[in-house]
């Protein structure tokens, strides 16, 4: 029986690529066009698909196998459904841009629906002439409010609030803040009342940070500062390293386990992180009820890193379009197989690869514009994309979550399950520690003492959360501190020094106690111990060390970081004083390591 078909041509005032970020918003779209939300679950199927959907449609429950969704920014897109039920066999929906010579797009739609039964080819015919006027509207709609200026879909939907609970999570939530944080506290309350139920049901902190002008690190400290006032619930992401989509999620670090699985693109992913585990917020259920069905589980909007994406079917070959910009991208096929592609206009315009197990070549290169053509040597239906290799990521990485000072004050009780080691690919981690303690205590007593050595402590915690980084823990009179970025521990070490010197000056008593600082950074694992995150590994014992090579007033770092520093510009207020091999215990070769000292700034003196 030949399919219906029905296509529809819109043509819009707004550029292309406008209109390509929105149409390919398919959850958005599908809502606004009155589609009902959906429920997936994973399936292992002879086909590409990979999940298995329910839904209803026309009064009607269907079940139908996703397939990946194939397209080419930002060209073309293309959806194809096969049902397992109702009367249609399948369904499939495509639309292509076209930029137009006088400027402006063209829209290109068209729906062909497979009749399973005759009998209601009628029927079936009414409704794909429904949806293709549906989509056609909202296809003009859209356009119209980008001319605008105004979002895309225009006011979308907004669940309830309870205004009474919002306000006394409000309050309690003001109250914590600094005077500098209020007016992003008052915002986020504002927000979390009146933002549409997409924007508020995934609250990526430096992705509102960015929208609302608001420094990164202070977005952080609000969102945790609202959990604590109720108003926001706290969630972690798995993060897929390939399709960068949520593979599963968990309500705190004590649920992770070491390895997660994506099966849209069947790879396992280690849980680094700084790599694969994003802070993520949400409405206190409390405060706002939100629906957690989705309206659509693919498409181009959730994978802004895909450029193009194809099924390669078994025995088959599929072409990939290059896109127009140089670069380096990689090319993905499901189950992990993988190549590098390095597109430049010295390369040829076309480039065939083998992909089984593996991909084959591994590395090649094409020129803009061109296409690569993939052949199947695995005899299964997979899907393959083309991606960039460097894309701007705004996730607020686990990571980074977990050095905020913030986060170990308040969450100190959601700490990793015991025995569960987190690898962090890099952090930077400080020691500090203090010379002529001990003749300090035998000096003025161990009130006075331990007093200077408490006040010491809270000086440092200041500058070392100021800097963006915390205090993972104090051992006697040291000081084990956590940076997300060496740029800030570098600057974090300076200050502490230049802090230590002011306040030490002032203490007439404290003489011959100085700082010793040392900074090093490097893979670690996080864990749990005594109920604190806490780091082990080599970099942990190099960073300690290496403070061990310290004399009163100086810091010690690796020279490559150092070097980086003073190309970079962040030893302003220090300065290097010599270079130097350390002979580190653990390590078979000598690390390279440089000394900076402070410069002093004159201070008035007090008593202790």
């Amino acid at each position: 029986m030949k399919p219906l078909i029905a296509t529809r041509e819109i043509t819009c005032l707004s550029p292309r690529d406008d209109l390509w970020v929105a149409l390919g918003d398919t959850a958005q779209l599908n809502r606004a066009v009155g589609n009902n939300p959906l429920v997936s679950e994973p399936i292992e199927s002879p086909t590409a698909a990979r999940h298995l959907v329910k839904t209803r449609l026309y009064g009607l429950s269907l079940i139908y196998e996703e397939r990946p969704f194939q397209w080419n920014r930002p060209e073309s897109l293309s959806i194809t459904r096969v049902f397992q039920n109702g009367p249609a066999f399948q369904y499939i929906y495509e639309h292509r841009l076209t930029e137009q010579p006088q400027g402006g797009s063209l829209v290109s739609l068209r729906i062909e629906i497979a009749p399973r039964w005759p009998l209601l080819w009628p029927f079936l015919w009414i409704n794909t002439l429904l949806i293709a006027n549906r989509l056609a509207r909202q296809v003009k709609l859209i356009d119209a409010n980008l001319q605008r200026g105004e979002e895309p879909y225009g006011r979308t939907s907004v669940s309830s609030t309870d205004s009474v609970t919002l306000s006394r999570s409000r309050e309690s939530l003001l109250v914590e803040l600094k005077d500098a944080d209020l007016k992003v506290g008052e915002q986020l309350a504002q927000f979390v009342a009146h933002g549409a139920d997409i924007e508020v049901s995934r609250i990526r902190p430096y992705e509102i940070a960015d929208k609302w002008n608001v420094a990164r690190p202070t977005m952080v400290s609000v969102c945790l500062q609202a959990v604590m006032a109720g108003m926001l619930d706290l969630s972690w992401d798995i993060i897929c390293p390939s399709c960068r989509t949520v593979a599963s999620q968990v309500g705190t670090l004590s649920d992770l386990a070491e390895v997660a699985h994506c099966h849209l693109c069947d790879i396992s992913i280690n849980v680094d992180l700084d790599r694969a585990v994003e802070a993520t917020f949400r409405p206190s259920a409390a405060v706002r009820s939100l629906e957690n069905r989705p309206y659509c589980i693919g498409g181009p909007f959730r994978t802004p890193h895909v450029v193009a994406q194809a099924i390669l079917p078994a025995g088959g070959s599929s072409v990939l379009p290059v896109p127009d910009e140089p670069g380096r991208y990689r090319l993905f096929v499901r189950g992990g197989p993988s190549a590098s592609i390095d597109v430049n206009a010295d390369a040829p315009s076309e480039v065939e690869m083998q992909a089984g197990d593996t991909v084959e070549p591994a590395e090649v290169c094409i020129a803009p514009q061109g296409q690569v053509v993939v052949h199947d040597r695995l005899g299964r239906h997979r899907h393959v994309k083309l991606e960039h290799l460097q894309w701007a990521s705004l996730a607020t990485t686990a990571h980074y979550v977990s050095t905020v000072s913030e986060f170990r004050r308040l969450f100190s009780a959601k700490v990793l399950q015991p025995g569960l080691r987190v690898k962090v690919t890099r952090v930077a981690l400080a020691f500090t520690d203090l010379t002529g303690s001990a003749a300090m205590y035998t000096r003025l007593g161990d009130a006075l003492a331990y007093r200077f050595v408490q006040e010491h402590f809270a000086l440092l915690e200041k500058v070392i959360s100021h800097h963006g980084g915390s205090i993972v823990k104090t051992i006697g009179d040291a000081i084990m501190a956590v940076f997300a970025e060496e740029c800030a521990a570098v600057q974090a070490t300076i200050a502490m020094q230049q802090a230590f010197m002011d306040f030490a000056r002032r203490q007439t008593r404290a003489e011959n106690v100085q700082l010793c600082v040392g900074m090093y950074a490097g893979p670690c694992y996080l864990v749990s111990a005594n109920k604190i995150l806490d780091y082990f590994g080599q970099t942990v014992n190099i960073a300690n060390r290496l403070q061990c090579q310290a004399e009163g007033g100086q810091i010690i770092l690796p020279r490559e970081i150092a070097d980086c520093a003073l190309a970079e510009g962040w030893l302003k207020g220090a300065r290097i004083i010599g270079h130097f091999a350390a002979d580190l215990k653990g390590l078979s070769e000598s690390l390279a390591a440089t000394r900076l000292v402070v410069y002093e700034t004159p201070n008035t003196t007090t008593s202790l």
